[in-house]
């Protein structure tokens, strides 16, 4: 993927059902943190994208039940 920004870093997560909030989560966190320029809580230097296995689905249901 090419981006025009300044963005180095470009993460996927590729969901699959039952997938559990914490570890995704987590790793959203440590890479906001990372990202981020200036103490803004925006994710500058890194961006990240949500995907699901699922060919005809655009959320995926969590283990707890919570649709992404």
């Amino acid at each position: 993927m090419t981006t025009t920004d300044s963005t180095k870093l470009h993460v996927g997560f590729l969901l699959q059902p039952q997938f559990t909030l914490l570890s995704l989560s987590g790793m959203i966190e440590a890479l906001r943190i990372v990202a981020d320029v200036g103490g803004l809580s925006k994710p500058v230097q890194c961006r990240w994208t949500l995907m699901t296995i699922l060919q005809h689905e655009l959320m995926v249901e969590s283990v707890n039940g919570l649709s992404v």
